[in-house]
């Protein structure tokens, strides 16, 4: 019993222990499954790249709060529609020129990360710069128009610009005219005693407001109305009183205003260059090197700049106010949120990576390596691939706002349109990397051409605003994957030491030729032919650089099926019979005529049958060479 008992309670131990260790490992793997899930989310959020999308977001949120405005902001100002096309063609110029050179810069000689944080404190202090071109003292003048003459009769000084005391409606103060006015009859008589007549551009003196002044306690004020009354109860009936403000009729003083905003945004675009070609050659470097999604970091760019946009555009609709007889807006709230935005940017960029340049391979120079991989017929019919797409994507965009911009849209209707239409680029940019991997960067980079053809030709048909809804969002899609495909295509073609260089090649035909073909041909072209026209025309351009880039094909070797294999796989079949029946005998007599057959030599035959094998000898030299390279 006593035997028994002992077994028993050995049995008993031996359970318990068991029980406890498998609760042990229980835990324990629930432990790991808890580990391997934070491991995963972590994996999934990868908190290097959270610094890029901080770049992102809050630059292109910077742009989007005050470029965008700056036409109406000049115009505003006074300067004309030639003046305003002068400071717009700026931008594609600059970053033509450029964007290589800062490139060079950034992989040879300076950092990076210095390059960036310099440049963006540069364009924070330009940009905010361009707040004080507006004058902050403007002059409404009351004007007496008849026939022959034109004479001030009033003024009064208002506060405009960016350090005016109220941002509130100003309600003009007339002051009431002196009991010594001059009235201008159609012959130009004066009926008083002094003469108190000023040329078009000037304003009263100091004495003259004083007595204007004074006569106001006394008397009651004159409006413009009773004004009016009195020149027509004269016998000159065609004598006007009319509100101008003075700025607009000094040219001298415009043309200062607009070599002064010169100035500025060349200095803005120049410094602008550089931040998005090296942040953007950096991120596509790490892109090959730790296989994520360089399209789902740069659609927080877009985010950033239709946020800001939408939330900016709205404060300056509530914001105009009557200035002379004008409605203006209060651009300060622009260049607020800006230098605001900027600053936060400026901030984060101390977390960015070091961003060093990568040392120059022995015995090579980097220019002689660029030319040996991109001087051929692929990547020049690619380059002008890539400048008919920048064209194609400025002209759609700038037809689309003037189509908005010339209905007289409500604000509201305004406000949905450009939200859908902006949908298009981040949807894009978002799934850029999953359409990339299941159609092939080739079959793409065929495919969005036809794509926008498509668009050019349905956007001569637009008959309404709300048009540019569908194609808007079409035009943002194709830009969005057109960009993420030739970015990540050249770059995983350059050499690592040369990625911002190529970058800002990239960035140069993209923005400053196809932008710069916008606006030399494109708007010629509508001012020609008119829109309808044109952009049927520019359809069969984006068709014919489709074909010459699929001729840019010939020299490459591909490893993977695409729809240029397919389209040559097709061509071969239909001519395999002629093929092979040039290096037959004519015994045979395959893909001759009979009377060729008997005029013909058996040593013509060896001829054919010689150059053909000397073509051969040839194509393979050309790929050992091409072997070479890639091994050097």
């Amino acid at each position: 019993m006593a035997v028994e008992a002992s077994h028993k309670k050995v049995n008993f131990t031996a359970s318990t222990t068991c029980e406890k260790t498998t609760s042990l490992e229980n835990h324990m793997l629930a432990n790991d499954k808890l580990v391997l899930q934070q491991n995963g989310i972590a994996a999934r959020i990868n908190t290097d790249l959270l610094v890029f999308k901080y770049f992102y977001f809050l630059f292109y949120g910077a742009v989007g709060t005050t470029f965008p405005f700056m036409g109406q902001y000049f115009r505003q100002i006074g300067l004309s529609d030639g003046q305003v096309m002068a400071l717009n063609g700026v931008r594609p110029t600059i970053q033509l020129l450029f964007c290589p050179l800062w490139g060079v810069l950034g992989d040879r000689y300076i950092p990076k990360k210095m390059l960036v944080q310099f440049s963006l404190l540069i364009w924070l202090i330009m940009t905010i710069s361009m707040a004080f071109l507006e004058p902050t003292d403007q002059v409404c003048q009351f004007v007496r128009i008849n026939q022959t003459q034109t004479s001030v009769i009033n003024s009064t000084t208002m506060k405009t610009g960016f350090f005016r005391k109220r941002r509130s409606d100003i309600e003009i103060e007339q002051i009431p005219l002196p009991k010594t006015e001059v009235l201008a009859s159609g012959a130009g008589e004066i009926a008083n005693q002094e003469e108190a007549q000023i040329s078009g551009s000037g304003s009263i003196t100091e004495t003259e407001k004083e007595s204007n002044t004074i006569e106001t306690k006394q008397e009651r004020p004159i409006t413009e109305k009773t004004s009016i009354e009195k020149t027509n109860s004269r016998k000159d009936s065609e004598i006007k009183i009319q509100k101008r403000n003075e700025l607009r009729q000094s040219p001298e003083t415009l043309n200062q205003i607009f070599l002064t905003a010169l100035f500025i945004i060349l200095i803005i675009e120049l410094f602008a260059c550089p931040l998005l070609v090296l942040v953007d050659a950096v991120l596509l470097s790490k892109q090959n090197e730790e296989n994520f999604s360089y399209g789902q970091q740069r659609v927080f760019g877009s985010l950033g700049y239709f946020t800001f946009f939408l939330i900016v555009g709205a404060l300056l609709q509530n914001s105009f106010r009557q200035v002379c007889d004008d409605y203006n807006a209060d651009f300060v709230i622009c260049f607020c949120f800006f230098a605001l935005i900027t600053i936060i940017t400026l901030v984060g960029t101390v977390k960015l990576p070091s961003m060093k340049h990568m040392q120059l391979h022995s015995g090579t120079r980097p220019s002689r390596r660029l030319i040996s991989i991109f001087y051929n017929r692929h990547y020049v019919t690619l380059a002008l691939y890539i400048i008919m797409m920048g064209f194609a994507h400025s002209l759609l965009e700038n037809y689309f706002n003037s189509i908005l911009m010339s209905s007289d849209v409500p604000y509201s209707s305004s406000m949905i349109i450009n939200f859908f239409r902006f949908m298009g680029e981040p949807i894009a940019l978002f799934f850029s990397s999953m359409i990339l991997n299941r159609a092939g960067i080739i079959n793409v980079l065929f495919g969005i051409p036809l794509v926008t053809s498509l668009n050019l030709f349905l956007s001569s048909f637009v008959s309404s605003h709300w048009h540019v809804i569908p194609l808007g969002f079409l035009d943002g899609w194709t830009y969005g994957i057109s960009w993420v495909a030739c970015a990540t295509y050249l770059i995983g073609s350059a050499p690592d030491d040369c990625t911002a260089t190529v970058q800002g090649c990239f960035q140069s035909a993209y923005w400053g030729l196809g932008n710069g073909f916008h606006l030399l041909i494109g708007t010629s072209l509508f001012a020609l032919i008119g829109p309808t026209a044109s952009l049927r025309l520019i359809t069969i351009v984006a068709l014919g650089t489709t074909v010459i880039f699929t001729f840019g094909l010939r020299d490459l070797h591909f490893s993977e099926r695409n729809y240029y294999t397919v389209l040559t796989s097709k061509f071969e079949r239909l001519f395999e019979g002629r093929v092979k029946c040039e290096v037959v005998p004519p015994s045979k007599g395959c893909g001759y005529k009979t009377s060729e057959l008997s005029s013909l030599k058996n040593g013509d035959f060896e001829k054919k049958a010689g150059k053909k094998s000397v073509g051969a000898k040839k194509e393979t030299k050309k790929i050992e060479k091409e072997r070479k390279l890639d091994n050097l």
